[in-house]
């Protein structure tokens, strides 16, 4: 078993992957993400309010890491986990070894994990936000 570490736009989490079962480093990592995007959205969430974190979920502020736990005191909008255009994993402990790192396009990501539906939505909006930026 390896341990990939798998960030999102605003959280990073580690999952188990079973080296045995893939031919490379790239595959093991894309099942990371691919295991992070289903348990990240099959979280529970309260009548409407964002999902519960997991004890082990940091949340990933633009200027710095902090780890945020279950009981955090602040539970607002900035709590909802973002699955942005890109996921990224690396195998832990290589953090900032640019040959471990691993990105995938979330779209992709989304499809492997079944969630086709998710998948399409990121597509229009990404062609959407295309787009509006030309």
């Amino acid at each position: 078993m390896r341990t990939f570490t798998v960030e999102g736009l605003n959280w990073r989490e580690d999952f188990e992957v079973d080296d045995t079962l893939f031919d490379n480093y790239e595959d093991m990592a894309f099942e990371a993400m691919t295991q992070a995007v289903h348990v990240l959205l099959a979280l529970p969430g309260d009548n409407g309010n964002p999902p519960v974190w997991h004890s082990s979920c940091q949340h990933v502020d633009m200027s710095e890491l902090k780890r945020w736990g279950d009981a955090h005191p602040t539970r607002g909008h900035e709590d909802v986990l973002i699955l942005e255009w890109v996921t990224v994993a690396w195998e832990k402990g290589y953090e900032n070894n640019a040959e471990k790192t691993i990105a995938a396009i979330t779209e992709y990501v989304l499809k492997n994990a079944g969630e086709n539906e998710w998948a399409e939505k990121m597509r229009i909006s990404w062609k959407k936000n295309r787009e509006e930026s030309r």
